[in-house]
């Protein structure tokens, strides 16, 4: 009778400790936000390109997030408006939440971006921006960054939808 209250004990605490593991918070997921510019001249094209290059990414590194992807449709895409495509990788939808005021108290991209920031209602820099916001998939929790050889200007990616 013995060997079978210990033996029922140990089951007993092997369904529970099975049980607790259910209820364990899962790993954390990365955020993403893909940030979609829209412009329908070559004007607009190379302001926002100017912009990003020159105080939105500077400043986003100041922000501490350094692995940001930006991406053009290619010359031969059919598509007669002009995109460019922002992935920001971060760790938190918090991290997400402190980006406008972390740039708007940036005096260096505000200086920076001063003549993207600062365009007449009637010449707007872009017809539209888009913002997604991803979670990370369970099997891939977090941002990896390809490790590719090849010259950059080769390369070419596809956003999937």
């Amino acid at each position: 009778m013995k060997i079978l209250k210990t033996v029922l004990s140990a089951f007993s605490i092997l369904i529970l400790c099975t049980n607790l593991k259910a209820y364990e918070s899962p790993p954390q997921k990365d955020i993403y936000q893909i940030k979609v510019y829209r412009m329908k001249t070559s004007e607009q094209l190379i302001q926002v390109d100017s912009f990003l290059k020159n105080a939105y990414l500077p400043a986003l590194h100041r922000l501490g997030i350094s692995q940001v992807g930006v991406f053009k449709n290619l010359g031969i895409d059919t598509a007669g408006e002009k995109a460019i495509y922002v992935l920001i990788p971060l760790h938190s939808l918090e991290q997400l939440s402190k980006i406008e005021d972390g740039l708007g108290k940036d005096k260096d991209y505000i200086k920076a971006g001063a003549t993207y920031l600062n365009v007449p209602y009637n010449s707007p820099a872009y017809t539209r921006i888009e913002t997604i916001v991803l979670r990370a998939f369970n099997n891939m929790p977090h941002f990896q960054s390809p490790s590719l050889k090849g010259e950059v200007a080769e390369r070419v990616y596809e956003l999937r939808s």
